[in-house]
């Protein structure tokens, strides 16, 4: 099967994929499914803090549902998506921008580490 918008012999951009899916626990965490934690490794203290204000006040017990998701990358290791998320009847939408971390190479008292994406900003519209 097809995607739109990609051509057949185009294989799918794994990019794309584990943003949708990090946007996938952003609801669940807004929620109230997933804790905030679990998203320690992939976000700055800043993003966790909003994150933590953001599920004060965007649930007043209503679960979120990812509406659309839309991705660009405006440079080689950089990846902005807008989430828009329904609350019941209400839609509000996130901004957020995540950048790919360069792996590391062991090091004396330092362990090696993968090259990673960390999300650095995340807004509210």
């Amino acid at each position: 099967m097809f995607s739109a918008g990609r051509p057949a012999d185009e294989a799918p951009d794994p990019v794309a994929a584990w943003s949708r899916q990090f946007a996938q626990v952003i609801a669940e965490i807004l929620a109230g499914a997933r804790s905030p934690r679990q998203l320690a490794p992939w976000t700055t203290e800043r993003v966790r803090d909003r994150i933590s204000l953001l599920t004060q006040t965007l649930t007043p017990g209503q679960r979120p549902r990812i509406r659309r998701i839309v991705t660009s990358r405006p440079a080689a290791r950089v990846v902005e998506m807008t989430v828009v998320l329904s609350f019941g009847p209400r839609s509000r939408a996130l901004a957020l921008r995540l950048e790919q971390l360069p792996g590391r190479q062991p090091a004396p008292g330092l362990p090696a580490r993968p090259a990673r994406w960390l999300c650095t900003e995340i807004e509210v519209g």
